[in-house]
């Protein structure tokens, strides 16, 4: 049961089981009183620069002589308040359970619109680019070059010369601390595309992230700015079909943060540990069952499998102190057919976003046993509080035993 773009969603398959709708409208007089209210505090005075200000006192030294109406429209022009309405179905057939979300926005010439219609032109790439043998994945598009550039206009046209000042005072401290290019380098490193790759069980080498950059060449020049501003140490290793670098702090800790990344056939992998990486390559040499056609145009985001799910699941199970340390083997195996089955998947349109799953009854059972494991541990009672004994009663004093005996022995 593979993703094409011309497979009908679950929408068509068995009975309804439970259906809503939530009117989002009270989103328009929400924003607007938040924005109406944020105007009022950020175009207020400011006190003065300091090293160790807080963050929303840079916010009204940056928003000091705009006028409140240009705040508000700047806020407002995010599209907030245009998202009209959800509306849900659950349905059920046989074994299987199908969820379809539908999230409509209003048809405005505003932020999130026009992030929408650039992403519902774009397919999702990841489903193609990821090894054969990788039997779990999930891919998500956040756009962050695309983001940028949108944020950066909208600040321009609606605040004037000081919002056009923001992306160019962003882009000097840049190059003054990397020797990059913010909006030209190192956002199109870090691309359009991100995910992960999973195997089941709960050791590091089971998953891996992974990114897809707008230009490949440019993680090599990043990653050489990063160590040369002093900020990680990078150790390059370069393979036949792949190239390895080791990030490891500066800064003298016992247990420095290390980081490993592996560029192979234009997708940066990114692990702990450098046994997941060597994973992905072996699982690229690997006869593949999951497939791996496209998902169709304006797809955001693909899951398949969700037994990676359990076992993150039962590793924070075990961080949190919900399970003895080492003692968190994942509640599904890796021939568990019921959980490689189900996928997920969200789509972007200019009309807003449509989610759609299919759960097998096995899988929900799966994340009820992952979240039981997060349950709060059992309160013990306290101790009890042993009563302070009563004091003994007090006697008569010495003078008036001395006036009794005096009394009984004249």
């Amino acid at each position: 049961a593979g993703l094409p773009a011309e497979r009908p969603g679950p929408a068509g398959v068995g009975e309804p089981v439970l259906s809503f709708r939530i009117d989002t409208r009270f989103l328009e007089n929400l924003a607007s009183l938040g924005a109406a209210k944020a105007g009022e505090y950020l175009s207020g005075p400011a006190g003065p620069a300091a090293a160790g200000a807080a963050p929303q006192d840079l916010g009204r030294m940056f928003f000091r002589d705009i006028p409140k109406e240009k705040i508000e429209a700047f806020l407002l022009g995010f599209g907030i308040q245009d998202w009209q309405s959800v509306m849900g179905t659950l349905r059920r057939d046989g074994e299987r359970y199908g969820v379809e979300v539908d999230a409509r926005v209003r048809p405005q010439a505003h932020l999130v619109q026009q992030y929408l219609r650039e992403l519902a032109a774009r397919p999702l790439q990841a489903p193609l680019r990821l090894p054969a043998g990788v039997p779990e994945y999930g891919a998500y598009r956040l756009d962050l070059p695309l983001l940028y550039r949108l944020v950066a206009d909208h600040a321009r046209d609606t605040l004037g010369p000081k919002g056009a000042a923001l992306s160019a005072g962003i882009e000097l401290a840049c190059q003054l601390k990397l020797g990059l290019s913010f909006r030209d380098q190192l956002l199109p490193m870090l691309g359009a595309e991100y995910g992960f790759a999973a195997w089941p069980g709960t050791a590091p080498a089971d998953r891996v992230g992974f990114f897809i950059p707008n230009d490949p060449a440019l993680l090599a020049t990043c990653l050489q700015a990063l160590g040369k501003a002093g900020l990680v140490r990078v150790e390059e290793t370069r393979l036949e079909d792949a190239a390895v670098y080791a990030l490891s702090g500066v800064t003298a800790e016992a247990e420095p943060l290390r980081l490993h990344l592996m560029l192979k056939d234009g997708v940066v992998y990114v692990a702990p540990v450098r046994e997941a990486l060597d994973r992905v390559r072996q699982a690229a040499g690997a006869a593949g069952t999951v497939p791996r056609e496209s998902p169709g145009g304006g797809c955001i985001h693909v899951t398949r499998g969700i037994s990676w799910f359990e076992s993150a699941a039962g590793t924070a199970a075990g961080l949190a102190g919900r399970a003895p340390a080492g003692e968190v083997p994942p509640t599904a195996g890796p021939a568990d057919p019921a959980l490689a089955e189900a996928w997920q998947k969200t789509m972007a349109t200019p009309e807003g976003l449509r989610f759609e799953a299919s759960i097998p009854r096995a899988a929900l059972a799966a994340w009820k046993r992952s979240l039981d494991r997060l349950k709060p541990l059992p309160v013990s009672s306290p101790e009890p509080v042993p009563e302070k004994a009563a004091p003994p009663a007090a006697g008569p004093s010495p003078k008036k035993q001395a006036d009794a005996a005096g009394s009984a022995h004249p």
